[in-house]
């Protein structure tokens, strides 16, 4: 922050300096905000790309796999979409510099020319003759083009593929293939299972703070790099170049960060989302990543300190100034490679002098970005405080409001973590209906079932998530079994019934779901499953007395019924389960065949008992807690919430039609 200057009239801006405890902590709190949510998706990644990529140990050799990267994979963004690298192990590329090249069947071997630092062309090891008959280079030269590769794996995931259900139909945008329907890109990339030559540096060089340590420098080497279908922007013929890619190693470190690093990651990101725009683009978020690498090895550890963070993020503004300002900015694991080297001095100068303006009161554009709306009832009331106080003549009683600024705002998130692991663990029960959906005819799902369950332990560190998924597993394979049932044999047969049994045992099983962060649902979500279970396979008896034993329970304590409306797990019905409903329930089936619902379990239970009630009394009371049950779900902010909200209505809508739905006046 700036220095008071002197004489008469001068502003006191000295008064609250980025030392200020009181401005720390409420800079701090802002940013605490920002990392509720990011747990599960730091700890659910891991199982995420795990379900991609899980096969039979007899299945055909399939060489392609998926890895989850971006911001969700390392746990800093719970918001952004999803990366996944789609690479090939087809092909393989090996350094020119050491072309040490051993011959694998059906593996079509390329060497990396270095044309620029970083970028690099893929000639084929082979004569062309000799080339895989599945790649056809587009030019007769040798070198592979990455939009042949583009194609090659467009084609590849109807072989037999057994990831394939995880998204629809791609489209090519820029460098990555984009699943539109699900948000998520796929980038090509070829595997490299050496640690390149060029990059040794990354390995040797001398860090005295040792950070990274030697230990996760082995483990980031270990993996090789990937090569990516990404030409530099000054070359000629973008199509032949491929660019290294260290989004791998970028993962394992991301992921070694302390809070504050990502409370300054996710601040400076904000700022430069906000400030420093430009056309060009000039500065992006791998840039910051970037900076906070070379500042871990430059700083010690203890500089990361929440006490301190104004300072932590003063200094990578800093140093992305210095990037900008020299025209370089070298890459943590190739310094060789400036990243901006395609921006001449007239593209970054207004950029430069944005930077510097953000400089002067760095708390005040901190709490006027969208990470201060985000945070504060009244932000605008905030910011005019913190004005009056910074030009005060009272550094003590600008640390007194501040301080009492903060003890107001602190229940603001409590207990917004059951929240977004509810979100979470609605996504993940979604991913596991579907996983076993697409393997219904495969004659494999219990092999399936015990794979994953076993595997647990190791995907998922901890112990609260894979408690949390194991009893998620239960509910898919309660659904899978009863598909297995509907779809397998008729209703009343000995194999139908029995099939029917697994599908209650499974589901029975799951019991009270326990959030990792301690929220206990009371077993709302498995009663929920059970009695759409009793409902759809014809016993609407059973499907009643639980329904009414469940209501009951939950209605006896408001307090628990918003709890549960707040962070239960959502109900999942997935568009492929949709077709056990067409005899059942028509127009329900209608409504959701095309997409996968999310409801609350006790919109589920309500629609359920509504429909089974055995007389007018007890239809007025389900028909009630329906109509009140709106007013305890969540606030309409994110996408999921907005979905309970709908599916809720579509529910009432449905029922509305039908006649049967009886509201009080």
């Amino acid at each position: 922050m700036a220095e008071a200057s002197g004489g008469n009239g001068s502003l006191h801006t000295e008064c609250l300096p980025l030392s200020s405890p009181a401005l720390n902590g409420t800079i701090d709190f802002m940013l605490s905000g920002i990392l509720i949510g990011c747990q599960p998706l730091r700890f659910g990644c891991d199982f995420t790309e795990y379900l991609h990529n899980i096969k039979p140990a007899d299945s055909p050799d399939n060489k392609i796999t998926f890895h989850y990267t971006g911001s969700r994979a390392e746990g800093i963004d719970r918001a952004s979409d999803d990366d996944y690298m789609f690479v090939n192990h087809n092909f393989r590329v090996v350094d020119q510099s050491t072309n040490t090249v051993e011959k694998e069947k059906e593996t079509s071997c390329f060497t990396a020319v270095h044309v620029r630092p970083g970028y690099v062309h893929l000639h084929s090891c082979e004569s062309f003759n000799e080339a895989s008959d599945e790649l056809k280079l587009q030019q007769n030269d040798g070198f592979l083009r990455s939009d042949v590769v583009k194609a090659f794996m467009m084609n590849s995931d109807s072989d037999g593929n057994e990831s394939d259900h995880f998204f629809d139909e791609l489209a090519e945008h820029g460098p990555a293939l984009t699943d539109e329907k699900h948000d998520t890109d796929f980038v090509c990339a070829l595997p490299s299972y050496e640690w390149p030559e060029i990059a040794m540096e990354f390995c040797n060089r001398v860090r005295e703070f040792n950070q990274p340590s030697r230990e996760i420098i082995d483990q980031i080497t270990s993996k090789g790099c990937l090569y990516v279908g990404v030409g530099h922007p000054n070359s000629a013929d973008r199509g032949k170049e491929w660019r290294l890619s260290f989004s791998l190693a970028e993962k394992i470190l991301v992921r070694s960060w302390n809070d504050v690093k990502v409370k300054c990651y996710t601040a400076v990101k904000t700022l430069c989302k906000e400030n420093f725009n430009s056309q060009p683009k000039v500065l992006c978020s791998y840039f910051i990543k970037t900076a906070i690498f070379w500042l871990s090895e430059r700083m010690p550890e203890s500089f990361w300190e929440k006490e301190r963070i104004l300072s932590c993020i003063s200094a990578i503004i800093e140093e992305l100034l210095s990037y900008t300002s020299g025209g370089r900015c070298p890459n943590y694991f190739l310094p060789s490679n400036n990243m901006m080297d395609n921006l001449s001095y007239e593209q970054r100068k207004d950029v430069i002098s944005k930077i510097e303006s953000t400089m002067k009161d760095i708390p005040l554009a901190i709490l006027q970005s969208k990470l201060g709306d985000d945070t504060f009832k009244s932000s605008a009331d905030f910011v005019t405080l913190y004005l009056i106080l910074k030009n005060s003549d009272s550094p003590s009683n600008a640390e007194m409001h501040l301080a009492d600024v903060n003890s107001h705002k602190k229940t603001h998130f409590e207990n917004a973590e059951n929240y977004y692991e509810s979100m979470h663990l609605s996504q993940t029960l979604q991913e596991l209906k579907h996983f076993f959906y697409q393997r219904l005819y495969s004659g494999k799902i219990d092999y399936f079932a015990q794979m994953i369950s076993e595997d647990l332990p190791r995907v998922i560190a901890n112990p609260g998530f894979k408690t949390a998924y194991e009893k998620l597993l239960f509910l898919a394979l309660g659904d899978i079994y009863q598909q297995m049932a509907s779809s397998k044999c008729d209703q009343g047969t000995e194999e139908c019934q029995e099939l029917l049994t697994q599908a209650e045992n499974w589901i029975s099983k799951a019991g009270n779901l326990k959030h990792p962060s301690g929220f206990d649902d009371g077993g709302v979500l498995t009663n929920a499953c059970k009695s759409l279970f009793y409902y759809t396979t014809g016993d609407k008896d059973c499907a009643l007395d639980l329904c009414t034993q469940e209501s009951e329970r939950v209605y006896s304590d408001p307090d628990s019924l918003s709890n549960l409306c707040l962070w239960s797990c959502a109900v999942v019905i997935s568009a492929n389960e949709a077709e056990k409903f067409r005899t059942t329930e028509p127009n329900f089936a209608a409504a959701f065949d095309l997409k996968d619902l999310f409801v609350s379990p006790m919109s589920i239970i309500l629609f359920i008992a509504i429909k089974c009630s055995r007389n007018k009394e007890q239809l007025h009371e389900f028909s009630k807690q329906f109509e009140n049950l709106q007013q305890w779900l969540p606030p309409q902010i994110t996408d999921y919430e907005k979905e309970l909200h709908a599916n809720h209505m579509l529910l009432k809508s449905i029922l509305s039609q039908e006649g049967i739905l009886q509201v009080t006046e």
